[in-house]
């Protein structure tokens, strides 16, 4: 509603427009998988609790919870998860939908996608993403869209450091990251 409110209002339509848009579907608390989505099953929301008699992050990391309870809690968090990032994409896509709609992605679009982490779903016996930083948390895709400024479409598999982004973004917006040492 904030951003339909402001693509209908008084912006300078020869102003370049920035937006930085945080698409947190992904990001607990896990919104429940609605009945009827046809490859996930219907579940319940989910939110660590921390504390308490019922801290299922504790019993998990205290290898207190049965086989089946353990089985049972990854079925969820990975459903929900995986629900959380076809919600995002759903977004982000309708996010670009109403940006065409009011003419914004016409000439010059740069478009930036990636996100600020993974999540352990299990994986090294770990939930959540904090505190250790292996793979599956800090290995994130990044998509970047620039018609006519960038040839073609290119992968790269070796990861990229925010430090050498920030670089490449500022040229892709016709800055020159050299010219003023405050910009980095």
């Amino acid at each position: 509603a904030a951003l339909l409110a402001m693509l209908r209002g008084d912006l300078d339509r020869d102003a370049p427009l920035f937006l930085f848009v945080n698409i947190a579907d992904a990001h607990q608390p896990w919104a429940p998988v609605p009945d009827g989505l046809g490859w996930l099953p219907p579940r319940d929301g989910f939110h660590w609790e921390v504390g308490g008699e019922d801290d299922l992050w504790a019993k998990w990391f205290r290898d207190e919870l049965p086989l089946k309870a353990r089985e049972a809690l990854l079925a969820q968090l990975s459903d929900v998860y995986d629900h959380g990032v076809y919600q995002a994409d759903a977004n982000l896509g309708l996010l670009l939908d109403r940006l065409e709609a009011y003419g914004w992605l016409s000439g010059g679009l740069r478009l930036v996608v990636t996100s600020d982490h993974g999540e352990y779903l299990g994986e090294r016996r770990l939930l959540g993403h904090g505190r250790v930083p292996m793979p599956e948390v800090t290995h994130v895709p990044l998509v970047i869209a620039a018609p006519g400024r960038l040839p073609g479409s290119v992968r790269v598999e070796a990861p990229v450091g925010a430090h050498r982004l920030y670089g490449a973004l500022l040229s892709l917006s016709g800055v020159d990251p050299s010219a003023d040492r405050a910009l980095i």
